[in-house]
């Protein structure tokens, strides 16, 4: 199969490859993403991931934009006034921010747009969309773009290695570790190295959330940011390593040979949930029907 940035998230793509976000549904609930895969789930479609789309498209591929708003003109404005719903009204002054950053166009100069790398982790076929990519060897950039609701730390819950077992500490990380950020370029990076042999310096351009307005209704600005994460880190190589670690339960998990473990909080578990049925487990995490 040809894999495009217009076929990418599809269903038939999602059940033959792996990617960053379908590895995280899977564990934030297995049943909700097995369920999707077999056609009897639709996940939401919210505002949030909305105007995330709507930036996404006008900053990595702007000659996609106008399209993109045209196909979806009922979801950004009112159908009525004409007159754009606030979120986007406020996505428009982020974009227009990230556009006019001379350092944006720096670091972006000579990078493609909406790339895909396949690849395999874990001989488990992967797929990667990378929001920048330079593939020249001498200066292999990858580089996503994010938003984000500010560039302040925060609290997480992290895996530790105590020497004969793993254990889970809260602890205090950057904001894009906290949203798995590292995690993800790993994948980029790791499967952008299979292709072309070399290691591509990884990094994230933000935009945080403009706040809201100030008492007299002026909009306050946005924050912009660059980070690079460092080359040849240890840290790359460990998320790797865990990843292929819950492959093989993720795996079983997706081909049927044991039922998916659900979250019992997300809308698919709230919508099979009635009194017939009970929560056996931790924390409700394997549903089951009394017969």
């Amino acid at each position: 199969m040809n894999i495009t940035p217009e076929n990418y998230h599809s269903i038939e793509v999602k059940r033959e490859w792996l990617s960053h976000s379908q590895y995280r549904r899977w564990l934030e609930c297995g049943a909700a993403m097995k369920a999707e895969l077999d056609g009897k789930y639709t996940p939401p479609m919210t505002e949030a991931l909305m105007v995330g789309q709507y930036v996404d498209r006008a900053v990595t591929v702007p000659t996609e934009f106008d399209a993109w708003c045209k196909a979806h003109e009922g979801e950004i404005a009112s159908a009525k006034t004409g007159k754009k719903y606030a979120a986007f009204a406020k996505a428009d002054a982020l974009i227009a921010r990230v556009q006019g950053d001379e350092l944006y166009w720096a670091v972006v100069e000579g990078c493609k747009a909406q790339v895909v790398l396949q690849g395999e982790i874990g001989k488990v076929p992967w797929l990667y969309m990378a929001d920048f990519l330079r593939e020249d060897a001498k200066t292999a950039t990858l580089l996503d773009f994010k938003t984000a609701k500010g560039f302040g730390d925060e609290w997480t819950i992290e895996e530790v290695n105590m020497g004969s077992e793993y254990r889970t500490v809260r602890t205090r990380v950057p904001w894009y570790d906290a949203a798995g950020y590292w995690r993800q370029l790993s994948v980029g990076r790791f499967l952008f190295h299979q292709q072309h042999s070399v290691f591509p310096l990884c990094g994230i351009l933000a935009a945080s959330k403009p706040p809201p307005d100030d008492f007299l209704g002026k909009p306050r600005p946005c924050g912009l940011g660059a980070w690079y994460l460092p080359e040849g880190e240890l840290r790359f190589d460990r998320e790797i390593s865990q990843i292929k670690n819950r492959l093989t339960d993720i795996m079983a998990w997706k081909r049927g040979d044991v039922p998916a473990p659900a979250c019992g909080e997300c809308d698919w578990c709230r919508s099979q949930s009635n009194w017939g049925k009970q929560q056996r487990g931790k924390s409700g995490r394997t549903w089951t029907v009394d017969e």
